[in-house]
């Protein structure tokens, strides 16, 4: 300090800002001094500029000591590396098992050489191989594809493959060029070589050439595949089911394809819990019955779309452990097929295509009729279905599903005054509870979360605008919000409750909505 005290001192006493508030200009020899004391004061904070970043640099390695000192004793180095690797299971973010291949990092990977190693070395953060031909296309990331298969170790993997097989970089990954298909045969001799540990496996837009590589192959680890096919204008495709054969493990199934198919049947191996398939455009589900009736042993989870017609469906058969089943567009016909006496959840929507001769609504009384009025229902969702005049019909059948405990109804869309609508005054009417009319609290007496929607078209059956209506539907609410007895047993109240009658309901929703009045 005494250094630099001494030439300031004296710098001061030739220059100062006192001096500079005067009208007083140096000039010859007094200017020289002023200039000659300036370098030197120069010259003096450049060597204190040097001792400040020795210091410093000194400071910095003090701290640096001193961090790793602290992170020596931290108790996080007791850890197991076992233990930290499941911490970092627990810790990667929500989207990471959506990540793609070579665009992907972990922060907490780069926070010490440790916590580097023991990312890198644990096989379940890298077992997801997710592959989308125009982000990250197969052919161009075969050195990250190695990179992440040698973090696996030899853990199950999952396995995520969407290839747009008509896009320029699909047509790359099946080309037989010679540079493409060098690159391409490396990436599919990585992958189809670990089909044995191949667990959960999803395949969009591959060609039937691409499954051809993959005969004779084992799969013992798979329990789920999908598989999405694109087939040509009025062609007719063969799904690679076969393929899959020796994977005795299959238990669930997933489906989509946009065109007519061969009929097919299940490896014998399979014993099918779920199933999704959905055939849209010129796609139909008749030719999959027979295989689908092949696990009605089995099956507990089923999703059905058709928008071809599968109604000549002949014979129904027993699902004695399905517990839920989804049937959208034509397979709303299946509820012929379909006989399930210990359903729990069931959803039915149209989509405003069915044919011309089917009324979604009498097949669901078909299926309720043979499965004993499914004792077990607990979710019932209804959209678009046409349910009778004045909705009697659907007022009786709801009568019968005594353990009801969540309903969704949705009106068709676009209807006119003649459609007759799902959602009724009548049925509003049924659903309000009176303490003076037993009927009415023996009417779905389990209901705990209802879901009503008009719909932005509708007719005269049920105008949310109409004074009848909105009266209803704030009776619902209040009446099984109320504590009410039956035979000394408390019936459930309303836990949710919502509808879109708009603004002229405001209040009548439970729980209440942000903008509501009351």
């Amino acid at each position: 300090m005494n250094i630099l005290y001494d030439p300031i001192e004296e710098a001061s006493s030739v220059a100062s800002i006192a001096l500079h508030r005067t009208p007083y200009a140096p000039d010859g020899q007094n200017a020289s001094i002023i200039r000659q004391k300036a370098h030197e004061l120069r010259w003096l904070a450049h060597e204190a500029e040097l001792e400040i970043l020795a210091i410093q640099e000194r400071v910095n390695a003090l701290r640096k000591q001193i961090a790793i000192h602290d992170a020596l004793v931290h108790p996080c180095r007791r850890l197991p590396t076992e233990i930290l690797s499941e911490v970092f299971l627990l810790a990667v973010p929500e989207n990471w098992h959506e990540k793609l291949v070579g665009r992907r990092t972990l922060n907490f990977a780069q926070v010490c050489h440790l916590w580097r190693n023991v990312a890198l070395t644990t096989p379940r953060l890298w077992t997801t191989l997710r592959f989308t031909d125009h982000i990250n296309p197969p052919a161009k990331y075969v050195t990250a594809l190695k990179d992440d298969m040698a973090k696996t170790a030899q853990a199950p993997l999952e396995l995520n493959l969407d290839v747009n097989w008509y896009s320029e970089s699909a047509s790359a990954l099946f080309s037989s060029a010679s540079t493409a298909k060098t690159r391409c045969d490396e990436f599919w001799a990585l992958l189809w070589g670990q089909s044995h540990r191949w667990q959960r496996v999803t395949l969009d837009g591959l060609p039937t050439s691409a499954y051809e590589r993959l005969v004779n192959h084992a799969f013992p680890a798979l329990t789920s595949l999908s598989i999405t096919m694109y087939g040509e204008s009025d062609s007719t495709i063969r799904l690679p089911i076969h393929i899959f054969g020796n994977a005795p493990k299959v238990h669930s199934l997933h489906i989509t394809c946009d065109s007519p198919f061969h009929p097919f049947t299940f490896p014998p191996s399979w014993s099918l819990t779920e199933l999704r398939m959905y055939c849209s455009e010129a796609g139909t589900l008749a030719s999959a019955i027979e295989a689908i009736r092949s696990c009605g042993e089995s099956l507990r989870v089923c999703h059905l779309l058709s928008d071809e017609s599968c109604a000549n469906v002949q014979r129904p058969t027993n699902f004695p452990r399905l517990k839920e089943l989804d049937l959208f567009g034509n397979a709303t016909a299946l509820c012929y097929f379909f006989t399930a006496p210990n359903l729990q959840t069931l959803a039915m929507d149209t989509y405003y295509n069915l044919d011309d001769d089917l009324n979604a609504f009498v097949a669901l009384q078909s299926m309720l009729a043979r499965s004993r009025d499914c004792p077990s229902l607990r979710k019932l969702s209804l959209e678009s279905l046409d349910p009778g005049p004045q909705g009697r019909d659907l007022i009786a059948c709801l009568r019968r599903l005594q353990s009801l405990e969540e309903l969704s109804l949705h009106n068709r869309d676009m209807t006119d005054d003649l459609e007759p609508s799902l959602i009724t005054l009548d049925l509003l009417r049924a659903m309000v509870r009176h303490t003076g009319v037993p009927s009415s609290l023996t009417f779905l007496p389990n209901l705990a979360r209802l879901s009503i929607n008009f719909d932005s078209s509708y007719n005269n059956d049920a105008d949310p605008k109409d004074p009848e209506v909105r009266s209803a539907l704030f009776a619902i609410r209040r009446s099984r919000r109320r504590v009410i007895s039956v035979d000394g047993k408390r019936l459930p109240l309303l836990q949710h409750f919502d509808n879109n009658g708009g603004d002229d309901l405001k209040g009548c929703c439970w729980p209440p909505r942000d903008d509501d009045s009351a």
